[in-house]
């Protein structure tokens, strides 16, 4: 298959999907997974393009084309709605699923994921667009490089920014062989998803951690987002790592709230 998909964790269970960021792959799950799979079904996947998965549609890159993809080599492997869940960039695929597919989705869960990770009207609270174009220059000139600078930047404000840095420079080294994909899948982050997020309908937890250097805490109470928030003391942009036992209690709890109803 084109999509690289690895199931793990109980097979009884109820299936948990988990997408990736940018720039990265589903080894990033890999120090949580040991407090998941008792309790779900997990199927991890790399994004088309990204990691081991190779983007093979006939048609442009593109978040509906991701989707596609995602969806066609996952609903064959379902036999009830799963959950979903994104951190980052994949929390804005995993959002595109829910909205275009929501049979298929029994709740959505992103962490670290914002509807404008670029400044613009109306959302001052993201990257200035100069830094961002900046970035995009920089993957051309010198992709390593800027990916690696990339990891220190999620790492800024964690208190364990340096054992986490190490983690997320291990996943990039393994995720980085597509050049292309990586800057097209960057142009995503580019984009507005308030509309995306504003027509959600499926039952939604959106996870956001305070000291986030590329998506501020303050986002959290947008009202788009804020009857849906909640976030993570003494954080990062990669909580369930560095704060793991925080965001598997939120996120299970939130699950058993929402399987009981």
């Amino acid at each position: 298959m084109s999509l690289h998909i690895e199931q793990r964790g109980n097979p009884d269970a109820q299936p948990l999907v988990l997408l990736h960021g940018w720039g990265m792959s589903s080894d990033i799950w890999d120090s949580w997974l040991p407090s998941l799979e008792q309790d779900y079904r997990l199927l991890l996947v790399d994004l088309p393009g990204l990691g081991r998965s190779r983007f093979e549609i006939d048609q442009p890159y593109s978040l509906d084309a991701l989707v596609e993809q995602i969806i066609g080599g996952i609903a064959p492997m379902l036999t009830q709605p799963a959950l979903w869940l994104g951190w980052s960039l994949g929390g804005v695929v995993a959002a595109q699923i829910a909205d275009r597919c929501p049979e298929q989705v029994e709740g959505l869960i992103t962490i670290s994921t914002t509807p404008c990770f670029v400044q613009r009207p109306g959302w001052p609270d993201a990257m200035p667009v100069e830094t961002f174009e900046a970035f995009q220059y920089s993957l051309e000139q010198h992709p390593i490089k800027t990916l690696n600078r990339f990891a220190m930047l999620q790492g800024q404000g964690d208190p364990q920014a340096r054992s986490l840095l190490r983690t997320l420079k291990a996943v990039i080294a393994d995720a980085s062989e597509q050049p292309l994909r990586l800057a097209e899948s960057l142009a995503l982050l580019a984009e507005d998803y308030r509309p995306l997020f504003a027509g959600l309908s499926v039952p939604r937890l959106f996870l956001f951690a305070e000291n986030d250097a590329l998506v501020p805490q303050a986002v959290a109470s947008q009202p788009l987002l804020a009857q849906h928030a909640q976030w993570i003391e003494q954080a990062g942009h990669v909580p369930f790592i560095s704060a793991e036992p925080a965001v598997t209690q939120i996120v299970n709890d939130w699950v058993k709230e929402l399987t009981r109803d």
